[in-house]
């Protein structure tokens, strides 16, 4: 039904803000994407994020990495969703 075609690289602003550790949460939603994004960003330190995802599926491929916490969602009802991502920042 569709076709994905990710990006090859991350946009000048998303480098600036990797270089300068001014990223604090990532939120993925599938496996798919996180490889994706761990192709993107391995030559950055991910150790001060927090990544907060959808499944243990995505949560098994982005344990490639070393990030800050991973944190599993399984309620997607947005009101949980979003209160978890606070609470994670707080």
């Amino acid at each position: 039904i569709y076709r994905k075609i990710p990006f090859s690289n991350l946009s000048a602003k998303c480098i600036m803000l990797f270089t300068k550790n001014r990223i604090n949460n990532i939120v993925i939603y599938s496996p798919e994407t996180a490889k994706i994004l761990l192709k993107l960003i391995k030559n950055y330190n991910t150790e001060n994020i927090i990544i907060t995802c959808l499944g243990n599926k995505t949560e098994k491929t982005l344990s490639r990495r070393k990030w800050k916490k991973i944190q599993v969602i399984e309620n997607i009802e947005l009101k949980s969703f979003a209160n978890k991502i606070i609470n994670s920042i707080i």
